[in-house]
């Protein structure tokens, strides 16, 4: 691959696999869901293993449909 800037276009670069070490884990079930006539509030526990790097927003589906971005 290689790299353009305000100077030009670089030589490409070697190409190096990585693999990661550990995948993340997944969240755990809901803890608590409270609901009225507008909203439903949904908590749950973070996964213990982030596979290394910080957790950025959650995706919240409802029947297959992604409804919300946490």
């Amino acid at each position: 691959m290689s790299s353009v800037n305000v100077v030009g276009e670089s030589l490409q670069s070697q190409i190096t696999p990585i693999l990661a070490s550990s995948l993340p884990g997944i969240p755990g079930t809901p803890a608590k869901v409270t609901a009225d006539s507008t909203s439903i509030k949904i908590s749950w526990t973070a996964p213990t293993n982030t596979g290394g790097s910080g957790l950025l927003k959650y995706f919240v589906y409802v029947d297959g449909t992604k409804k919300q971005e946490i």
